[in-house]
């Protein structure tokens, strides 16, 4: 894949004028990755429980990583993981889910 990728020119909006030549670090959209799968008649509502508690264990796990990430290496940079949880429990998020 690194051979593959070095072949390809990336373009990108610069943070500052110039050219740069180097290794550039290649992130794919998670949102391509995700399969989609028809929800069965009548099965709407167990779906939506389970979203529920996936939503209860990902904002408990952050909140964990937020504390060990504080005391680890600091709290400004443990702020990202609230932020992850504020989104999660975003009204407007979440009534477009529900």
């Amino acid at each position: 894949m690194e051979k593959e990728i070095a072949k390809r020119f990336l373009k990108g909006i610069p943070a500052s004028p110039g050219i740069v030549i180097g290794k550039a670090c290649v992130f794919q959209d998670i949102l391509y990755l995700v399969e989609r799968h028809n929800v069965e008649e009548g099965h709407s509502e167990q779906e939506i429980v389970r979203l529920k508690q996936a939503i209860r264990q990902v904002t408990d796990e952050l909140i964990q990583d937020n504390l060990r990430v504080s005391q680890e290496i600091g709290k400004r940079e443990a702020e990202i993981f609230l932020a992850h949880v504020a989104i999660l429990e975003d009204p407007y998020f979440i009534s477009k889910i529900f």
